[in-house]
């Protein structure tokens, strides 16, 4: 009832998918909580066990409050998870948390944000870890990671919808002699921007996406004319989609 309210009441049309809370991460949060509190209460028994009222031996005791509360913290923010949930709708999305829903549509989005960490051990690959941040023409700003159930995918999801509806505003721009900025890049019908320079398309050799780094290459030259962290540059796909339309088809 509660999620067709919603829908309803802010034109959000038709649900597409729900991620809830990532009962691995929830896990993850129980077990360290309880195991910081553990290490806290452990400290502060030893150092009273030993204390002789000496400061050396009460600052032991004392360093096992900030790692319980910090335990603590870790508790309660898996317990305000509970009923995390974010819904995707045809025109916009949902998000449940601690108990308030907050309803959004695609068009009041301005900026979206990707910050993907790959973590390596000597060359195996151990963990992802996606930050996917949302902000809207009012300022609220909505940060989505690892604590959603299949995060890759609800991060793709919002890339695409608004991406759907940005990139025909920027492409008028541009062909109204705007620049469209992106963070380090600018495009306009010139060319690509970087560093207050410019480089024409037809000099661009390719603009692609490697290990979270952006790397714009000229033709003819081996080096990157321009590179920048892919978590720095907003709404990055239309940026791709901008350069993909303009640059020369090899």
């Amino acid at each position: 009832m509660e999620t067709n309210a919603f829908s309803q009441s802010y034109n959000l049309g038709g649900l597409i998918a729900e991620h809830r809370a990532n009962p691995k991460a929830q896990k993850e949060s129980l077990l360290a909580g309880w195991g910081l509190i553990a290490v806290g209460a452990i400290f502060a028994i030893i150092g009273l066990a030993v204390s002789k009222g000496e400061w050396p031996d009460l600052l032991i005791a004392a360093a096992g409050l900030p790692v319980a509360l910090i335990g603590v913290f870790a508790l309660l923010g898996r317990q305000r998870r509970r009923d995390l949930c974010v819904r995707l709708f045809t025109d916009g999305f949902t998000r449940t948390l601690g108990g308030q829903t907050v309803a959004v549509r695609w068009d009041d989005v301005t900026e979206v944000w990707q910050n993907v960490i790959e973590t390596y051990r000597g060359s195996a690959h151990t963990n992802t870890t996606y930050i996917y941040t949302v902000r809207l023409a009012d300022g609220r700003k909505f940060v989505f990671n690892n604590q959603v159930d299949k995060i890759a995918g609800l991060g793709a999801a919002m890339q695409k919808a608004c991406a759907e509806r940005m990139f025909p505003r920027a492409r008028a721009a541009c062909d109204a002699g705007e620049s469209v900025a992106f963070g380090p890049f600018a495009v306009s019908r010139i060319g690509l921007s970087a560093g207050g320079k410019t480089l024409p398309w037809e000099q661009v050799e390719r603009v692609e996406l490697r290990r979270g780094v952006l790397h714009v290459m000229q033709k003819g030259q081996r080096r990157d004319w321009a590179f920048a962290m892919a978590s720095k540059i907003p709404n990055l796909p239309v940026l791709m989609a901008l350069a993909n339309q303009n640059s020369p088809k090899r």
